[in-house]
């Protein structure tokens, strides 16, 4: 066949198509040959003198128009292959699928990717070819693991099998090592069964799997040659040793690249695997799809992987619904305005369907479709996929391909049939047609910039409450397309200070993101058949007899017109202090993101204490050696009443037989539910009313009883209760007293709260707060376990500005993918829990969180890093009387954006640190004076309210003494003169002189060198960082 560009008709060669197997027939119609093959037979007409053969061409072929591709886009869809490999397989021609005329050659540079996921150090000499001459000849298996992070449905291991003959790969994922010798059975009969020859060689190292007696058994019974190394010689199963860690090294490339978190180690390693079949290999000169199939594989439904996905919903969608972990479905019929595809993110090949693995943003699961446009520009942020729940659900969206069927030669097969295995391929009657898929998809009806997740008022992440600490916090983030990249253009020029002195409302944000020290299962199933199994179940039955004993709910037929609200189990570890688990907890609850306002609920605020009253507290506890003890109130939210009529479907593993479409009527209020929180803080300071406690009128989660001339306090976080007194016999009647109205859990003295590890020497009347294991989680998180620490963190002299940021969509793109936000936050509550050091640093950092540059990355790192090499720092406290005191100062137009100024305080009573903040200042100073004053305000404001709390806890105070190094800001503050100096700044700063005067507060100068708050408002050089944090009490526990 010739190629003539102008030549204006299709010459087929008669030859060809007679080898082909194609058969003519030139007499049976008069002037007219047919041409048959099979069951397709065409006919073709004389002009001329020539045969003609007219052939329609079908609209739909228009779905599948290649488009330019470019030499790293092919080179990411393969799974970033070697640049020499791809070459080599395009000269070759070693796969079909790949237009070769229209890729650009050559590469430019360095991939990124794969130089963060492949680097490695010199190999060791090529060991020689092995003695194979056909598929099935010989097997090299290795199993690896535990791997650190559990895959989607709770895999750790992946045992390996790669064919000597044809270097063909198969893997097998497992929850656990034992699972091992039944992959064995199932992988030889796989391969048997497909060569119709028996396995003769098995080659592995001295791996305890491969040494039992169950596997040497089935060798000796089968007849298979048994090889193994020689003991640490790994280089003796190199086939699979050196497999393992191209496909490992893959693995993190891909992760990489498409910026998707470690949980989808076990989806980028299919794919890898997929890919690595299709690749060519340098020893066998072609792809090891084709020594194991016996024909070259088609690559043209490759895609890179964790790029952007639109799947398409059919008319009629299997959907979750109803019980916990999405265990039942329903049919849900697709609505006029209902969209008409979901985002996802590409995670893989189907292996025994037509689809690509698509995992759903909206619902966290895995669904699998061959209706899906890409867009492999771009991958979405890691941060939107850390914050879904995964469910590896067996999804049938759009699956149905009979149903699309049309005829046995469908040109659509074009997609997904020929690149299939052989073994996978059904017969040409189930190809499917996508027609109705082609017509029905109308692209101008979705605008995907903007597609908000179909089922998300069914998102159980963005409202369940995790153990009860964070009931309001949201998981929600806008679409990272180009659209959000316009939104940020728009936000850098409104971006909002963060104003610290205020972030103790946010702190359980905070501490959602700091912690989780270890996985916990995600669903039902998973923690019932998990290596934990008799520990969940143990804590699923003692949460199932807490819920029947409190009446929680009555079983009935829901009323009509009422709508039953989902629920979930929940399970979570709860750790000591040094890091060991003290218990395992499983809590039921309520997809409360399906409540409706003024239908299920009304008011839902409930209050927790500031983190500044719990250090006051401990402070007062420390310098008067008072009793400081911890209570735990067991399904806390059990005890709060419900008001309004409630709705549940009944729980997974508490279904009651024959009554399996009854739900619960709620009486009790539970986990998950909006107006849980409230409901609970209402009954427990109705009880603490009865028994003469009184609520104080600053701090609304501390209560205080006088008894005998004795205080008595109890704090209130939710479910945790501090609780504070003089003696030890007026601390147990207080514990006994508690018991009886609650089911509690006496944790005896207070040494782990809220991610706080407090220690006590009580004859030196000291005490130490730290977040020690806080600060290992940060370091793991952000992989920098093994980095070098810094002494401060800031560099001293270098500003931070909006001019650092990106300038472009491409920089901006790029720069989305630094876990920038996710690391401020971590950040934030170990600052506010236990480093005022840290406290400029973050302040300064969180400016940009609306649009962040390397700059300021690099920053964030910087502070981590500090961390690191202060580790073990924390809050010392000690001293001997109730007495409160306070430095203050500001940095002159800090900021070189706008040349606002940086205020800043630190509170203490006694020795002991109790609050401090950096923020920066609303308005433009005109003079030092000016911006000190203003810091003096924000300072002021502190100390009244740590003086009511000390009054009404029983410790007033003299005028406090508040320290500040500008002499011009104390001249203004205690006499109304120098009024041309003055006469601009706003009025509510003018406060302080009536403090001043009514002696409420004492202005005394400070040197600036001996003024601690000069930490919170500049970067400092080591020597003077380190003087001030010895000075706030931050101090290294040894």
């Amino acid at each position: 066949m010739l190629y003539i560009p102008d030549l204006r008709k299709n010459l087929i060669s008669v030859t060809q198509l007679a080898q082909k197997g194609v058969q003519f027939d030139f007499h049976s119609v008069p002037g007219k040959v047919t041409l048959t093959r099979g069951a397709l037979s065409l006919t073709s007409e004389s002009l001329n003198g020539v045969c003609v053969l007219k052939v329609i061409n079908k609209s739909q072929l228009a779905l599948y128009v290649f488009p330019e591709l470019t030499y790293d886009l092919v080179h990411r869809r393969f799974g970033h292959a070697s640049p020499s490999i791809m070459d080599q397989m395009m000269r070759r021609k070693l796969v079909t699928g790949l237009r070769v005329n229209t890729l650009a050659k050559g590469h430019q540079g360095l991939c990124d990717a794969c130089q963060l996921g492949t680097k490695r150090r010199g190999s060791f000499p090529a060991a020689p070819r092995l003695d194979v001459v056909e598929c099935n000849s010989g097997v090299h298996s290795d199993i690896c693991g535990p791997i650190e992070i559990p895959s989607l449905n709770g895999k750790r291991y992946v045992l390996l099998f790669v064919d000597s003959f044809s270097r063909y790969c198969h893997i097998y994922l497992l929850a656990r090592r034992s699972e091992f010798f039944k992959c064995v059975e199932e992988h030889k009969a796989a391969i048997e069964n497909k060569h119709n020859r028996s396995l003769r060689k098995f080659t592995s190292d001295n791996a305890g799997e491969y040494l039992s007696d169950e596997f040497l058994d089935f060798c000796a019974r089968h007849g298979i040659d048994r090889g193994t190394t020689v003991p640490y010689t790994p280089e003796q199963n190199g086939l699979a040793e050196v497999r393992f860690r191209i496909l490992f090294n893959k693995v993190r490339t891909v992760l990489v690249d498409s910026n998707s978190p470690k949980q989808l180690w076990a989806e980028a390693l299919q794919v890898v695997v997929y890919l690595q079949n299709r690749t060519m290999n340098t020893t066998t000169r072609r792809t090891p799809f084709e020594a194991w199939y016996g024909f070259v594989p088609d690559v043209s439904h490759l895609r890179v992987f964790g790029s952007l996905a639109y799947v398409y919903l059919p008319r009629k969608t299997l959907s979750t619904s109803g019980a916990p972990g999405g265990a039942a479905t329903r049919t849900a019929k697709r609505q006029k305005l209902d969209y008409r595809a979901v985002r996802g993110i590409f995670v893989g090949y189907a292996s025994h369907q037509k689809a690509w693995k698509i995992l759903d943003c909206a619902s966290g699961t895995v669904v699998t479709s061959c209706h899906v446009s890409f867009d492999e520009s771009f991958s979405p942020a890691a941060e939107e996929l850390r914050r879904q729940e995964f469910r590896l659900l067996s999804s049938h969206l759009a699956l149905d391909f009979n149903y699309y069927a049309r005829s046995a030669t469908s040109e659509a097969d074009l997609l997904f049939y020929s690149h299939l295995d052989p073994a996978e391929k059904s017969s040409a009657d189930d190809v499917a047609l996508l027609e109705d898929f082609v017509n029905s998809f109308d692209m101008s009806e979705v605008n995907f910039a903007d597609v908000r997740p179909f089922l998300r008022e069914y998102d159980p992440v963005a409202c369940a409450v995790i153990d009860g600490i964070a009931p309001q916090v949201s998981t929600k983030r806008p679409p990272a397309r180009n659209p959000v990249l316009n939104v940020v253009r728009k936000q850098q020029e409104a971006a909002t200070l963060v104003a610290l002195e205020n972030v103790h409302a946010k702190s359980d944000m905070c501490l959602v993101s700091a912690l989780g020290i270890a996985a916990d299962p995600q669903t039902y199933d998973r923690a019932v058949s998990g290596p934990d199994a008799c520990h969940w179940r143990g804590a699923i039955n003692n949460e199932a007899a807490s819920l029947k004993t409190n009446g929680t709910w009555t079983l009935m037929p829901l009323p009509s017109g009422k709508r039953a609200l989902s629920c979930r189990w929940l399970f979570k570890k709860k750790y000591n202090s040094d890091g060991s688990i003290e218990r395992y907890k499983a809590r039921l609850v309520v997809i409360g993101c399906q409540q409706v306002k003024y239908r299920d609920f009304d008011e839902i605020f409930a209050p927790v204490i500031r983190l500044e009253s719990l250090r006051v507290l401990l402070a007062i506890a420390c310098i008067e050696d008072l009793e400081v003890h911890q209570m735990d109130i067991e399904t806390a939210f059990l005890n709060g009443t419900l008001n309004e009529e409630v709705y549940m479907t009944q729980p997974q593993g508490m279904m009651t037989a024959g009554k399996q479409e009854w739900v619960c009527k709620l009486h009790k209020s539970l986990y998950g539910l909006k107006q849980a929180p409230r409901a609970w803080h209402q009954a427990l300071t109705s009880y603490l009313t009865q028994e003469g406690f009184e609520k104080l009128s600053c701090e609304s989660c501390i209560y205080i009883r006088r008894c005998r001339g004795e205080l008595e306090i109890v704090a209130i976080y939710v479910d945790n209760l501090l609780l504070l007194s003089k003696s030890f016999g007026v601390m147990e009647k207080l514990k006994q007293s508690i018991g009886s109205a609650f089911k509690a859990n006496d944790l005896g003295e207070v040494s782990f709260l809220l991610g706080l590890k407090i220690t006590r020497d009580r004859r030196a009347r000291k005490l130490w707060i730290n977040q020690q294991s806080n600060v290992d989680s940060i370091l793991q998180k952000f992989n920098m376990e093994h980095g070098a620490g810094v002494a401060t963190p800031t560099a001293a002299g270098k500003k931070l500005t909006k001019q650092q940021a990106p300038a472009t969509e491409e920089a901006t793109a790029k720069m989305l993918k630094k876990p920038f936000r996710q690391a401020v936050g971590s950040l934030m509550y170990q600052m506010i829990g236990s480093r005022p050091d840290m406290a400029f640093a973050i302040q300064d950092t969180s400016r940009f969180l609306s649009n962040y540059g390397e700059a300021h990355w690099q920053a964030v790192k910087r502070c981590i890093r500090y961390l690191k090499a202060t580790r073990n720092y924390g809050l010392e406290f000690s001293g001997n009387a109730v007495v409160l005191r306070a430095y203050t100062d500001s940095d002159y137009a800090g900021c070189e954006d706008d040349r606002r100024s940086v205020s800043g305080y630190v509170t203490m009573i006694g020795n002991c640190t109790v609050t401090w903040s950096s923020r920066k200042q609303r308005i433009v100073a005109q003079s030092t004076a000016e911006a000190e004053y203003v810091a003096l305000a924000h300072c002021t404001r502190e100390v009244l309210f740590l003086r009511q709390l000390l009054k009404e806890l029983g410790y007033e105070q003299a005028a406090t003494v508040i320290n500040e190094d500008n002499q011009a800001c104390i001249a203004i503050a205690e006499n109304p003169a120098q009024h041309s100096r003055v006469k601009h700044i706003d009025v509510r700063y003018h406060f302080i002189r009536e403090h001043v005067q009514h002696k409420d507060v004492n202005l005394q100068y400070v040197v600036s060198k001996d003024n601690v708050a000069d930490a919170l408002t500049k970067g400092l050089p080591r020597d003077q960082l380190e003087y001030l944090r010895e000075a706030m009490n931050v101090k290294s526990m040894g």
